[in-house]
């Protein structure tokens, strides 16, 4: 096969990939927690056999399309760095700001957890929270302190912090209620500032091995 022909192959795998992506995505902001293979083909106008070239099930289609979903929140939120003067205001800046996009896919969200890969997501998510937090620590200015970022209890507390930041937020996508989402998200927000603000102190005052023992 020529050069331009495997050009155009891997062109058509991307796109009839991208399509079977954007089209579960039209089926959960539906409201539909479980769309079935037959439905998504037939919107992304492809076929089972292209469908199973990709995903083994919808369970790991609905994944990509979170991952996608996140990658799109965390790329329209400028990092901010956690060792410099008002990081504290920073923080509940940049939590305002996450909470805002997830709202903008709130119903996207609910579907993906109400869904079969609920528990992947929630994996996946506490894993890049915690990735975030301990890359932007106070405590990774201090080298050789016990919260260092190659430190297994620093490697804990991270942990521990995005799980319980990641299901603040989760829980709140998912409650159905008639408070305004603009109050909600300013709870959610203020709540996983304070979160973090608490670990992010144990962080920076390299208390993480005594924590980690705590939690272990």
């Amino acid at each position: 096969m020529s050069d331009s022909a495997l050009g155009a192959s891997d062109l058509r795998t991307r796109r009839s990939k991208a399509a079977l992506v954007r089209a579960v995505g039209e089926l959960l902001d539906s409201g539909d927690t479980r769309p079935s293979i037959t439905n998504v083909v037939a919107l992304a106008g492809t076929s089972r056999p292209t469908f199973y070239q990709h995903f083994g099930d919808v369970a790991a289609l609905q994944r990509a399309a979170a991952h996608e979903e996140l990658d799109l929140v965390f790329a329209q939120i400028d990092p901010i760095d956690l060792t410099g003067p008002g990081w504290e205001r920073a923080l509940q800046d940049l939590m305002t700001l996450v909470v805002e996009r997830i709202d903008q896919r709130r119903d996207f969200f609910a579907s993906v957890m109400a869904g079969p890969a609920a528990f992947d997501v929630l994996s996946d998510t506490v894993a890049i929270v915690a990735d975030r937090i301990i890359a932007r620590s106070p405590s990774v200015a201090a080298s050789g302190s016990s919260g260092s970022p190659g430190s297994p209890a620093a490697a804990d507390v991270s942990r521990f912090l995005a799980a319980g930041t990641v299901w603040l937020l989760l829980d709140w996508v998912g409650r159905a209620g008639a408070e305004p989402a603009t109050e909600s998200a300013a709870e959610v927000a203020f709540l996983n500032t304070q979160l973090l603000l608490v670990g992010l102190a144990f962080l920076d005052a390299g208390q993480t091995q005594t924590l980690g023992k705590a939690l272990s």
